[in-house]
């Protein structure tokens, strides 16, 4: 897929810490929402989203020749689900980013991934791909003991200037 490399690192420095700008706005719906920019030498990467149980967000490269724009929003389960199992919402946030961080480009993207570590699980698969891949949409999902405790769906476009 187009662009998955900038998308994908810009994620990556985004969560290391390492992005320029980290900062919060109203949007032009009058929400406040969270940003952070990487400005690359050869990309620019922004992610903006609301931060919250129920999640929403877009995150965007633009490189040399185009842009791929990935749209994003789902819900981590709230405590009803999450206590039993003896986890919280920052846990099950903290497991993304690690696979994230550790599978960059196998998640996220145009191609089912799956993984476990002891009782997580997360899985990625896509649900449509035209033949171009400039659209995909994926769902994410991870699990925790069986149960799942997170969902975001996914549309990923990519355009070329």
């Amino acid at each position: 897929m187009k662009g998955e490399d900038y998308i994908t690192q810009g994620l990556i420095l985004e969560f290391q810490g390492k992005a320029d700008t980290y900062g919060e706005r109203t949007d032009s719906n009058g929400q406040e929402v969270k940003f952070a920019e990487v400005k690359n030498p050869d990309f620019r990467y922004t992610d903006t989203y609301l931060n919250a149980r129920i999640s929403s967000g877009v995150d965007e490269a633009t490189f040399p020749g185009g842009k791929i724009t990935r749209e994003y929003g789902g819900q981590t389960e709230d405590a009803s689900v999450l206590e039993p199992l003896g986890i919280t919402e920052a846990e099950v946030f903290e497991f993304l980013i690690e696979i994230i961080l550790a599978n960059g480009p196998l998640t996220r993207l145009a191609n089912d991934f799956s993984t476990t570590d002891d009782d997580w699980k997360y899985e990625y698969i896509v649900t449509y791909k035209d033949k171009d891949e400039t659209e995909v949409l994926g769902t994410e999902k991870i699990f925790y003991k069986g149960v799942q405790v997170f969902i975001h769906y996914f549309d990923i476009k990519v355009t070329e200037s």
